[in-house]
């Protein structure tokens, strides 16, 4: 024998039979577990992300939201009320603009909303349906 075949027969190789088979393998158990841990950290992230908002300065502007009349299947006009004053705005996939700046303020005032709930109105609905 040749010295050199010597030194490759004294190193020793791989023992693929030793190994268990699947030990590089993760469980299932462990996937699912890793999985559960991303999906809680995506929600958890959600959470915060919802909670600084909140705290932005930009927040609290003082604008509200009066009154919203659905005029095609993505168009709108909506009346804004901006400290004293009421805009109306037309709402469109193209953008926004302003329509009138009104003189006299729409009323605001809680009498005139609806105060049933959506689901006391569903019942409302489904009962007059029924008869």
């Amino acid at each position: 024998m040749r010295p050199a075949a010597l030194i490759l027969l004294a190193i020793p190789g791989p023992v693929l039979a030793d190994a268990p088979v699947g030990a590089d393998v993760p469980s299932l158990g462990e996937l699912g577990l890793g999985m559960l841990a991303v999906i809680g950290l995506i929600f958890a992230l959600a959470w915060v992300m919802k909670r600084v908002q909140s705290l932005t300065p930009g927040a609290r502007t003082g604008l509200k939201v009066v009154s919203v009349l659905p005029v095609g299947t993505r168009e709108r006009i909506v009346v804004v009320s901006a400290g004293e004053e009421q805009i109306m705005v037309a709402v469109a996939p193209s953008g926004m603009r302003t329509l009138h700046v009104l003189k006299e303020p729409l009323p605001t005032d809680e009498a005139t909303a609806p105060t049933a709930s959506f689901a006391d109105r569903l019942k409302a609905a489904m009962g007059e349906r029924a008869s």
